[in-house]
C-alpha cells in the first residue's frame, strides 16, 4: 500500500512529480510553482531532522534543475573561518564547502541520496585521520560503534585511481568500525575524497510514513555525524559524549532499556524486531 501519496504528506506522488517537471528547464507558471513547492518542502523535511540539537551546523541549500541539495557542515572547528560567520542567515557567497567537510542530502527524480565528503587536500582531512587515531584509543570508540541502529553505507571513489584496497570497499556495505580502520590507513584513501552515502528511494519514500521517513534519514545521518565531528573538532572528545548522550538517551529507546523495565528477555524482543522488520 502506498501510504505516502496524499498530498498532505510531506513527499508523496506530487513531490516527485514537481522534480520531473523541473527537468524540463521551462520558465512557466507550472515549473515556477514546483520550484516554491519543492523548495518549501525540502526545508521542511530538513528542520525536522532535528541535527542541531547535537552540533552547531551551517546549512546551505542548492537548488537547480531536478536536484535539491542542502549541504551541512559543522560550525565549531576551533580557528576555523566558520567563525567568521552568522549561522542564521549571513551572507555566504564566498564560502566554498568544497573546502570543509559535509553532509550532502539531495532530493532527486530517484530518491534521497545522503553523503558523508571530504574532499582530499583538505585540512578537514587530515584531521579526520588524526581524530580517527585518537578515537581507537579511547573508551568513546566502545560506545561508538556498539550501536544496534548503525546504518551500512557504500564508498564512492573514482575508480580510475583507486588502489586495490579501496576498490574492494566501493563493492560492499561497510560499517562505522570498518570505515574508521580505513581511514587511519592513509594509503587507502590516498589521493582520493572519502566519501560515503546511504540512498532512500523513491519507492520506499513512498511507502513510508512521514515519522518513518524522517526517522530512517535520522538513523542514517547519526552513522554520518561522528565522522563530522572527527573531521571538524580539533578536539573532538566533548561534541562526541554529547552526541553519544543525545543519541542514546533522548532519540532511541534501546533493547537494553526495554528489557529492564519489561521483564523480558533481550534475546527475544530482538526476535520480535526481526519478525517487524521482515514484515
Amino acid at each position: 500500500m502506498i501510504r505516502n501519496s496524499q498530498e498532505n504528506n510531506l513527499f508523496c506522488a506530487k513531490t516527485f512529480e514537481c522534480v520531473g517537471l523541473l527537468e524540463n528547464e521551462n520558465d512557466n507558471r507550472a515549473t515556477k510553482y514546483a520550484k516554491y513547492y519543492l523548495e518549501n518542502t525540502f526545508k521542511t523535511f530538513i528542520s525536522n531532522l532535528r541535527l542541531n540539537k547535537i552540533l552547531n551546523l551551517l546549512y546551505l541549500y542548492d537548488f537547480n534543475t531536478a536536484s535539491y541539495t542542502c549541504n551541512l557542515t559543522a560550525s565549531t572547528s576551533e580557528g576555523s573561518d566558520l567563525d567568521d560567520f552568522d549561522i542564521e542567515g549571513s551572507d555566504l557567497d564566498d564560502f566554498d564547502i568544497n573546502n570543509h567537510a559535509h553532509i550532502r542530502i539531495i532530493l532527486k527524480p530517484a530518491g534521497i541520496d545522503i553523503h558523508f565528503i571530504v574532499n582530499n587536500q583538505s585540512d578537514d582531512k587530515e584531521r579526520l585521520i588524526d581524530n580517527c587515531k585518537k578515537l581507537c584509543n579511547s573508551e568513546a570508540k566502545k560506545s561508538l560503534i556498539n550501536f544496534e541502529h548503525f546504518q551500512p553505507f557504500h564508498v564512492k571513489a573514482n575508480l580510475s585511481n583507486a588502489n586495490e584496497e579501496l576498490k574492494e570497499l566501493v563493492d560492499k556495505l561497510v560499517l562505522l568500525d570498518d570505515l574508521l580502520d580505513n581511514i587511519i590507513n592513509k594509503e587507502i584513501f590516498e589521493n582520493q575524497n572519502i566519501d560515503i552515502f546511504k540512498k532512500i528511494t523513491k519507492t520506499s519514500i513512498l511507502e513510508f510514513t512521514n515519522d518513518r521517513l524522517i526517522a530512517k534519514a535520522i538513523h542514517i545521518l547519526l552513522t554520518f555525524l561522528p565522522l563530522l565531528i572527527l573531521a571538524n573538532v580539533d578536539e573532538p572528545n566533548i561534541a562526541i559524549i554529547k552526541y553519544l548522550n543525545y543519541r542514546d538517551y533522548k532519540f532511541f529507546y534501546s533493547l537494553k532499556e526495554c528489557s529492564e523495565e519489561t521483564g523480558i528477555d533481550p534475546t527475544e524482543l530482538q526476535r520480535w524486531v526481526n519478525n517487524i522488520n521482515r514484515k
